[in-house]
């Protein structure tokens, strides 16, 4: 099931690279506390991550549990702070849904995101949000929920979870995660976290010494580089986007080379909920 089946390219955040002036996304992860985990610059290890992911279930405890080279592993809720400083605290978000205890208005939140040319009209792609807008949609498509392609594509999932984040709603990230993980398992999709699952099997005293290791090249990192294709630029030493005349429909990414054959389930969320966090 799990043999050939593909790992996401990664991404890995250069937090001081954006503590420069212009840039004010990074603010907002912090809130989350999710620096350590957005910087995690580790090797992976794809066919142990496929093991990974073939024993992975969530126990009614709300416990990871894996089963790996032999070895049972049980996360709890303390574990995930050793393991990268993730806090189980917050809000419990599933991938796919929107909770009825949330006030979120799809049309007003999209509408605080996009640039005014583009206002009221059907947008589909990243490069018509506000620059710190796109570069927290950037992050949560390659890093907080990974998806093997359509990186551009903003879907309402997307539109949702940032808008929490902008919002300041802490979010459980352990619970977010696990969930993230099982949806990519049980529908065949691409396999994330990759990152994430070295970790793991680090703090449980996993033996990697003999295992086929990737190690991270200049496309797993998001930082400077990552800036052209994104069309942000440093004017008079602050960072803005510069709008195309003519929009790019497609994904803004070198990765789509790689992933863009996988695809990613299109999620239908529920119309906007009247409801208060």
């Amino acid at each position: 099931m799990f043999h050939g089946r593909p790992v996401i390219s990664l991404k890995a955040m250069h937090s001081l690279f954006f503590a420069a002036p212009g840039f004010e996304f990074q603010n907002l992860l912090n809130f989350q506390h999710l620096q350590p985990f957005l910087g995690m610059k580790l090797p992976y290890y794809e066919e142990l991550v496929r093991v990974f992911y073939t024993n992975l279930k969530i126990t009614p405890l709300g416990e990871l549990a894996i089963e790996i080279c032999g070895k049972r592993i049980h996360i709890n809720e303390m574990d995930w702070m050793n393991i990268d400083d993730l806090r189980y605290g917050g809000v419990k978000l599933t991938p796919g849904t929107i909770p009825e205890e949330c006030n979120f208005d799809r049309a007003l939140a999209l509408s605080s995101m996009l640039h005014e040319d583009v206002q009221g009209q059907n947008v589909r792609n990243a490069s018509s949000l506000k620059m710190n807008d796109r570069l927290l949609h950037y992050t949560r498509v390659h890093i907080l929920c990974p998806r093997g392609s359509n990186f551009a594509q903003v879907l309402n999932e997307d539109i949702f979870m940032l808008w929490c984040i902008k919002n300041n709603i802490m979010i459980n990230w352990p619970h977010y995660i696990m969930q993230h993980m099982m949806k990519c398992r049980d529908n065949n999709m691409s396999l994330p976290y990759a990152i994430l699952v070295t970790r793991i099997l680090q703090v449980y005293d996993f033996d990697l010494e003999n295992e086929q290791e990737v190690n991270l090249g200049w496309n797993h990192y998001f930082d400077k580089k990552s800036m052209t294709k994104l069309n942000i630029f440093q004017v008079n030493d602050v960072w803005q986007l510069r709008r195309p005349q003519v929009e790019d429909e497609g994904d803004d990414e070198e990765d789509n080379c790689h992933n863009n054959m996988f695809k990613v389930l299109n999620l239908n969320l529920q119309s906007p909920v009247k409801l208060k966090c």
